[in-house]
């Protein structure tokens, strides 16, 4: 479907894709599938955990752990119950699982524009790509460089640099001044 350059803006815009005039550009002038892969990448960050320092998905992680201890990912949860007995802040543990969620999705969108990286000569040949299809599912137009917009589709709009910090110091309390020290005096020999 051709979409005008105002209506392409308008749903960058609505899906809260960063530069909407820039894709709509690439779309209309240079024939790209920008609008499907900004698409592709709202729906991808969609999976990773939103930037919420209460992260209730945590006790969730812990709560499954202690319930099946053995069971698929309860490691996690077992480190983020001693995280949290070390009192490790939440904001913390939810950065440091957010970069490591977006460090598998840079790695993802690569693998699907690369293809595979493989020496095996058994498999010689084998490639995939992405596409953009048409009403009746016929691939039409490639999505490419999805992993170099990873970053930029960060729902943050930090490009997942941290969060600001409360960088302002509390104020001193006031005390009473104190009268200056005397020296001490030297002693006679």
């Amino acid at each position: 479907m051709k979409r005008t350059r105002e209506e392409l803006v308008a749903a960058f815009k609505a899906i809260g894709a960063s530069y909407p005039d820039a894709r709509a550009e690439a779309e209309v002038d240079e024939n790209q599938a920008a609008l499907a892969s900004a698409l592709f990448l709202k729906e991808a960050w969609a999976a990773v955990y939103p930037d919420d320092a209460k992260a209730p998905w945590i006790d969730s992680w812990v709560d499954d752990a202690e319930n099946r201890p053995d069971g698929p990912c309860a490691g996690g949860g077992h480190a983020l119950r001693r995280m949290l007995k070390l009192r490790v802040r939440r904001s913390d543990i939810v950065d440091l699982i957010r970069a490591a969620q977006f460090e598998t999705l840079f790695g993802l969108c690569q693998l699907l524009e690369d293809g595979p990286d493989s020496d095996i000569p058994a498999v010689g040949g084998v490639a995939w790509a992405v596409f953009e299809t048409d009403g009746e599912g016929t691939p039409t137009r490639p999505l490419t460089g999805l992993h170099e917009e990873v970053l930029s589709a960060d729902p943050t709009g930090r490009e997942m640099r941290p969060r600001p910090r409360a960088t302002a110091k509390p104020p001193r309390r006031r005390t009473r001044a104190k009268a200056p020290r005397k020296a001490p005096r030297a002693r006679r020999k």
